[in-house]
This record gives structure tokens, C-alpha cells and sequence, in this order.
């Protein structure tokens, strides 16, 4: 399975020989420096964007190589039934904008990458490495009365079109109409 973990100034995604065949791409080296933030996401398919530019995918069961998006590429080694997905995004200018990575225990491995990132700054990155900000519960909005239908009219005709008469008749054309036509006269 591959791993997320710090090496030197390093954030550096470890894979097996088969995950290195199947994603056609080596283990993923990128300075911490160039580490944004780093998030848990517990559904893996969430961690996912885009479509699979090179590597593998077995639905259902893993993802593995780079998806292609409209904000660059992603890194991708998730199994969808291995706990959550430590998503590492990062700064422009490399090859990668995110990295996914499934961990078994995906708190501990994304609080260690946010330690190392912070201690690795030096303030080379603009802004400290954090876990996002949780987003607050809407407020509730007051229920407004529902527009009333036109009179007389209810249920699921309140806002058809009203019935202007009967369509034209006779044969097709006679009358000014639109010609018609049927599946016979094709």
C-alpha cells in the first residue's frame, strides 16, 4: 500500500513495484515548503477530481497514478475501503496541484505532515500550514409563503399555460398551419 510520510525536507508518497507498474510513475517527492494544506477527507471518492490521465482504476477498489483537471494534475494512490484520505494540496509551479494518499490512520498521518511542513517553513511559505477552517452551520432562513396559484386553478395545471382553444384542423397546411409530419413520411 502506499505511504505518505516525511523524508528530510520532503513529502514523499512511497510505492510498492506494483503500484510503481500500475501507475506508471515512480515514488512522488515534493518539498514541504510547497505544501499548502494538508486535509483529511474520510469518503475517498471525494478525494478524487478530474479524470485518469495514467494509471489505474478499479472501480470500487482503488485509484492509483495522475488525474487530470482543470486546475492542473493530482496525485492519486487511494483505496476506497482503507480508512480515510490524507489530501496534501500544494502550491504552483510543480508537476502536482494535490496530493491523495488513503492512510490507515489519516489524522495522525496529516497532523505529522502539518508539523513537519510548519517546522520546514522557515519563513520560505507565506502562510503556515493549518487545517482548514471548519465551515459554520447556515443561518436559518425565515420560510416565506409560497406564491399563491391563479384562480381557480390547483394542483399540477396552477401554472400551465392556459388552454387557448383547440389546434388547427383539417389537413396539414390547409389552414396556415405548420405542415406536420409523420413517422411514415420520413
Amino acid at each position: 500500500m502506499a505511504e505518505l510520510m516525511v523524508d528530510g525536507d520532503e513529502l514523499v508518497v512511497r510505492l510498492s513495484r506494483r503500484e510503481k507498474l500500475a501507475a506508471g510513475h515512480g515514488d512522488v517527492r515534493v518539498p514541504l515548503t510547497a505544501v499548502k494544506q494538508v486535509t483529511v477527507q474520510p469518503d475517498a471518492w471525494r478525494a478524487l477530481r478530474g479524470k485518469r490521465r495514467r494509471g489505474l482504476l478499479v472501480p470500487g477498489v482503488l485509484c492509483l497514478g495522475v488525474w487530470r483537471h482543470s486546475d492542473g494534475q493530482d496525485f492519486v494512490a487511494v483505496r476506497m475501503r482503507r480508512g480515510g484520505v490524507v489530501l496534501a494540496d500544494l502550491r504552483g509551479g510543480g508537476p502536482f496541484t494535490r496530493i491523495a494518499v488513503s492512510a490507515a490512520e489519516p489524522q495522525a498521518t496529516a497532523a505529522a505532515v502539518r508539523t513537519a511542513a510548519t517546522a520546514n517553513s522557515s519563513g520560505s511559505a507565506p502562510e503556515p500550514i493549518s487545517a482548514p477552517p471548519r465551515p459554520e452551520a447556515p443561518a436559518p432562513v425565515a420560510a416565506s409563503a409560497p406564491a399563491s396559484a391563479p384562480e381557480g386553478r390547483s394542483g399540477r395545471d396552477a401554472w400551465a399555460a392556459p388552454d387557448t382553444g383547440p389546434g388547427p384542423t383539417g389537413p396539414a397546411g390547409t389552414d396556415g398551419s405548420a405542415a406536420r409530419f409523420s413517422r411514415s413520411s420520413w
